[in-house]
């Protein structure tokens, strides 16, 4: 199931308190629940993720898939949340991420911009 939505260079919500380990981004209120599917399929284009923001049930096959011209990666916008996927991968075909414990997990594309600019996603692991 793919879920289309564009993501455009908004900036997502940061609270940069000076304690925070880096920006603490907050959760958007745009959320897409697909929930409920064991596997789904995330576009990663030109300067966009589709869906970008979303709700997962633990467990849910996340596939990533480069649709766009251009080198893209996929990178926790909070190190060590999950494995980067590199450009090199995505190149060569579907990436396949398993998130199984609930939470929060932004991310982003290095190429295409920061953990809070540019082409931004936001994943959601519902609690069990």
């Amino acid at each position: 199931m793919v879920v289309a939505a564009c993501a455009a260079d908004d900036p997502l919500g940061v609270d940069l308190a000076e304690d925070a380990p880096g920006p603490q981004i907050e959760r958007p209120e745009d959320l897409v629940d697909l929930t409920g599917n064991t596997e789904i399929t995330v576009e990663v284009g030109d300067n966009y993720f589709s869906p970008r923001n979303f709700i997962v049930d633990p467990g849910t096959e996340i596939v990533f898939v480069n649709v766009g011209f251009t080198p893209h990666n996929v990178v926790p916008a909070n190190e060590g949340a999950f494995e980067r996927i590199p450009d090199s991968a995505l190149d060569e075909g579907p990436v396949t991420l398993v998130l199984e414990d609930s939470g929060d997990y932004p991310l982003f594309c290095s190429i295409h911009g920061t953990a809070t600019f540019g082409q931004t996603g936001y994943i959601v692991v519902a609690g069990t």
